[in-house]
């Protein structure tokens, strides 16, 4: 009899539990469907304990999708909320969550993860991150069949191409969607990210597709209204528009849409952005006047542009690191975790202490290092444009210039101060550490994998060849590229390939060339380069010698 009671306790238990948890689910459930709709239709999350809950219970009771779903809700409402580092952490966390080698996997929500987590880097300015982030959301997006959100997500690619200044990626990327989508009939899926790519055709001298990118986005895009004035926040498509009828001589025109910029982008972009086109404009019309006018606006544009970016860069580093109420949650389970053993509680301290200050040591250094290195790069980027506006300005040797041709120099000047003294860090300290940073990039390693197997180099593979090189090598790059128009394409990038450790022999295999031709490549270059003869040997001696 005992033993009948017994087993009935616990039948009973058994029943209780099981009606409590599958309660908890439907409510675990009501929360993600809520929280999803939300995502989905764009409303913010304010909070995200009902959600932390959720993923609690989940990380229990869910299957992986269910697991992924609910840490990505999480990252989103994070997102929401302005804490970018944790939003990145959830997301992470909600993709190794998933279970990809399982037949039911949903790949389309590890998809939009990888795009949440890109978009998160492209706010941060970090360009190789986001790349990587789109290529594993297109990889993922493919797997799910989902055609339409794998070309959304690769005509994103153009946005972080343009940033860091590869106009042939970007145009490669335009022409397979006007080929491949516009011309087969998803002219307004594929003219909204025309616009994306009409600068890089203007930078190229492409006016031809340039004008039927313009046509097309003006026409199928949806961002034009009867008058064929575009939306309120993408006022800068004026400035293109003027810039190209300036390169077909349409110079009315163009004065037309540089002053309608002006005119309805009343933010400090759009009006440097049109006080510049209007400069270009009038020194192609040499009317000195009206072009140092507009130039010293721009130059005061310019400034604002600065400072505001100063500001919001503050602003924006201090709420995505805001860590307080993260850390008042930690105290209180902390607090929780003292009244169940005061034993564990004391261990806690102990590893809690440990973990939070080494991360906080090396969250701070990380972020010095990064900030170093930003601001390097943004000096280079504003040296080269100062460089060509400053010589710009001295073809015209008007007395009404004089003031601006000086400002210019001192920036200059100041900006070659800022870059020399970065060099003289620890990153340009000495060859062997400059080689021991080059051998730990994806770039420099995919180039010496196919230099073993002789395979040849894409157009994409040689543009990260220079950009490595510009970051790492700046000096070499400088000297190699005031050469540059002496040489021949494949001289050029024989040059780059001995300079990256890459003997002749590999170096023609990575070409496509005979071991006879860089060879002849290499004398060629030595005459031309160093006015003397000799080997490939040697010349490979002399461009290491240059950091």
């Amino acid at each position: 009899m005992k033993n009948l009671c017994a087993l009935a306790i616990t039948l009973l238990s058994c029943l209780l539990m099981l009606s409590c948890t599958d309660g908890k689910r439907r409510q675990m459930a009501r929360i993600i469907i809520e929280a999803d709709s939300m995502n989905r239709n764009y409303v913010p999350m304010t909070s995200d304990s009902l959600l932390t809950l959720a993923c609690r219970f989940y990380d229990r009771h869910g299957t992986p999708n269910e697991r992924m779903k609910a840490h990505y809700l999480l990252g989103c409402a994070y997102r929401d909320m302005g804490e970018a580092p944790v939003a990145i952490a959830a997301y992470q966390e909600a993709i190794g969550c998933a279970d990809t080698f399982g037949i039911d996997c949903d790949h389309a929500l590890l998809a939009r993860i990888y795009a949440q987590i890109a978009d998160v880097f492209y706010m941060q300015n970090l360009m190789d991150d986001n790349l990587e982030s789109l290529n594993a959301s297109i990889h993922h997006a493919n797997l799910a069949h989902d055609t339409l959100m794998a070309l959304n997500i690769y005509a994103y690619k153009m946005a972080a191409y343009e940033r860091i200044g590869l106009p042939d990626s970007v145009t490669a990327i335009c022409r397979q969607l006007y080929d491949n989508v516009y011309l087969k009939g998803g002219k307004q899926t594929a003219s909204q990210y025309f616009g994306l790519a009409i600068d890089s055709y203007l930078q190229k001298g492409d006016v031809e597709m340039a004008d039927t990118l313009l046509k097309a986005y003006e026409q199928y895009s949806g961002y034009f209204d009867s008058i064929h004035d575009i939306e309120e926040g993408r006022e800068s498509y004026y400035e293109l528009k003027g810039r190209y009828f300036i390169a077909v001589n349409k110079f009315d025109s163009a004065e037309f849409y540089f002053r309608k910029e002006l005119a309805k982008g009343k933010d400090f972009i759009n009006q440097n952005m049109a006080a510049r086109g209007l400069a270009l404009l009038y020194q192609r019309l040499s009317k000195s006047d009206s072009a140092a006018k507009y130039s010293l606006y721009s130059y005061e544009m310019n400034d604002s542009v600065y400072a505001q970016m100063a500001t919001e860069e503050v602003e924006q580093v201090k709420g995505m690191y805001d860590y307080g109420r993260h850390q008042r949650m930690a105290i209180k389970e902390r607090k929780e975790a003292e009244a169940a053993n005061k034993t564990t509680r004391t261990l806690a301290y102990i590893i809690i202490g440990i973990v939070m200050t080494s991360a906080y040591i090396l969250e701070r250094l990380i972020r010095k290092e990064n900030t170093a290195l930003k601001k390097y790069r943004e000096n280079l980027a504003r040296l080269k444009q100062t460089e060509m506006e400053l010589q710009e300005l001295r073809l015209h040797g008007d007395m009404e210039l004089a003031k601006l041709v000086e400002s210019k120099e001192n920036e200059v000047k100041e900006l070659r101060e800022e870059v020399a003294r970065f060099r003289k860090g620890k990153w340009f300290q000495d060859t062997d550490e400059k080689k021991e940073l080059l051998e730990s990039t994806p770039t420099f390693q995919n180039l010496h994998a196919k230099a073993d197997i002789g395979k040849s180099l894409t157009n994409e593979e040689w543009e990260a060849i220079e950009q490595l090189i510009i970051e790492i090598l700046p000096e070499f790059h400088s000297f190699i590229s005031a050469k540059k128009y002496s040489l021949s394409i494949h001289e050029y990038h024989t040059c780059l390939l001995l300079r990256l450790y890459v003997s002749p022999k590999p170096a023609s295999n990575l070409m496509g060339l005979s071991p006879s031709t860089i060879t002849k490549s290499c004398k060629s270059i030595l005459n031309k380069v160093f006015n003397t003869d000799g080997s490939a040997k040697e010349l490979k001696e002399k461009l290491l010698m240059i950091k």
